[in-house]
């Protein structure tokens, strides 16, 4: 019945305070009275929105969100923009926060997780108790908040700088991170050949910007590019392609020897 009365409100899933639940959760936790509260407040906040002349996103519960708690609310906005299946695709490594754009971690500066948290924010609602009654109000972001919600992101999304990327971030992948290249549409391992589905589970800050291709033709430009440099030199034509090899993996103990 608690799920019920949620599709009621539009299809909407009123979320509670802790992070994954819906209606249903709630109602088993602590009863019908708190799911009441909160889709009197839901309701509230939708009147809110329909009030100012906006709608709120189709597939959106409204967020209320406790200022007092920037712990919760930076895992509910990492819980709504940050998540692909139950792998976390925030992390801050080595000082900067990264984000999964489908084939790597790319890196997001300070200042544009600040522009995102404080359009979130503005969605946003908290509640506010007066005398007996209580009800929710629009959350209304200020440095202070999105400073302290910016600040607990910084622990809930960090990510040891100990191990050096690539790396599984369950620490167990099909084949090493270290043997692996990312292009653009999937993943290759080199010593074998085969490749894998670009995942979030796989941590790398850098990807070729090609899609590979098995079944691509011999590179005949490159060859013949190779042809003017050195005509039938084998030698140092096949020197030159291990440099290649080399610096398409992540072992830098070799380039050394292109320098000299």
């Amino acid at each position: 019945k608690a799920t019920e009365a949620a599709q009621e409100m539009g299809g909407r899933v009123v979320m509670s305070p802790a992070e994954g639940d819906d209606a249903n959760d709630l109602f088993v936790r602590e009863g019908p009275e708190a799911v009441r509260k909160v889709l009197e407040s839901a309701t509230q906040a939708v009147q809110m929105f329909e009030d100012a002349g906006e709608s709120p996103e189709p597939d959106a519960a409204p967020v209320v969100l406790d200022p007092n708690e920037p712990l919760q609310s930076a895992r509910r906005f990492i819980g709504l923009h940050y998540r692909s299946g139950s792998t976390r695709t925030l992390h801050r490594y080595q000082g900067i926060f990264r984000a999964w754009d489908g084939a790597t971690y790319q890196a997001i500066e300070d200042d544009e997780i600040s522009c995102f948290l404080y359009g979130f924010l503005d969605r946003a609602f908290r509640s506010e108790k007066a005398g007996k009654e209580s009800g929710i109000v629009p959350f209304k972001p200020n440095k202070a908040k999105v400073a302290n919600i910016i600040d607990a992101l910084k622990a809930e999304a960090h990510l040891s700088s100990g191990i050096p990327a690539p790396m599984w971030l369950d620490g167990n992948g099909p084949v090493p991170a270290d043997e692996l290249i990312v292009c653009k549409n999937c993943l290759v391992h080199l010593p074998s050949g085969r490749t894998f589905p670009n995942t979030p589970d796989f941590f790398a800050t850098n990807t070729l910007p090609v899609a590979f291709d098995p079944a691509a033709g011999e590179p005949g430009i490159l060859h013949r590019f190779l042809d003017d440099l050195f005509d039938d030199d084998t030698e140092r034509r096949d020197t030159l392609q291990e440099i290649f090899g080399y610096l398409l993996t992540t072992d830098t103990r070799q380039q050394k020897i292109p320098l000299i």
